[in-house]
């Protein structure tokens, strides 16, 4: 499989209409849902989340999404907000799983993200069945976790959000992005 990567057709782009974006494959490009679409379209049993300090955004996914397992990589910092998350989202021990990391210990991010993913994958889970979706916590965490998933051929995820003055998600303004597709052959 090849992934989907996220592009923004310019000018001179391919012609696709304009509530679609581009996306390369190969050296094609392809006009799908705008990402927005896409993203919560794609059937998900398992998903990797990354914790910062709030729990909206990875709440409206697993309510819109409904996976059956969930990993949760978050930091001592973030752990409160994950134990939020557990006691919110109505999953138990048997289907989340609560690792932490320290967010600046990219190898430690990787090792913990594959031991994610695996675990996933022993529940009997297809790869295209999972995403991680790399929205909350710091950049050098999310970007551990994608790129794991990325060498893994795990579909990645971002909720957009805007915010008030007080840095707290407007509800009803989350769309889902997907980042990266590996499409299932």
């Amino acid at each position: 499989r090849r992934p989907l990567h996220h592009g923004v057709a310019g000018d001179r782009g391919v012609g696709a209409a304009r509530n679609h974006r581009l996306y390369r494959v190969g050296r094609g490009a392809v006009a799908l849902p705008r990402p927005a679409e896409l993203a919560f379209q794609v059937a998900r049993r398992g998903m990797i989340f990354t914790v910062g300090k709030q729990a909206n955004t990875i709440l409206f996914a697993i309510q819109h999404q409904k996976p059956q397992f969930v990993g949760l990589i978050c930091t001592e910092a973030t752990e409160s907000v994950a134990e939020q998350i557990m006691a919110e989202s109505g999953l138990n021990s048997d289907t989340l799983h609560k690792r932490i990391v320290d967010p600046y210990a990219i190898q430690e991010i990787r090792t913990i993200t594959e031991t994610q993913i695996q675990w996933l994958l022993e529940q009997n889970l297809k790869r295209g069945e999972i995403v991680a979706d790399v929205t909350g916590g710091l950049t050098p965490l999310s970007l551990g976790v994608y790129s794991v998933a990325d060498d893994q051929k795990v579909d990645v995820q971002y909720v957009r959000s805007q915010y008030d003055a007080q840095n707290k998600v407007i509800d009803g303004t989350q769309e889902g992005l997907l980042i990266v597709h590996f499409p299932t052959t």
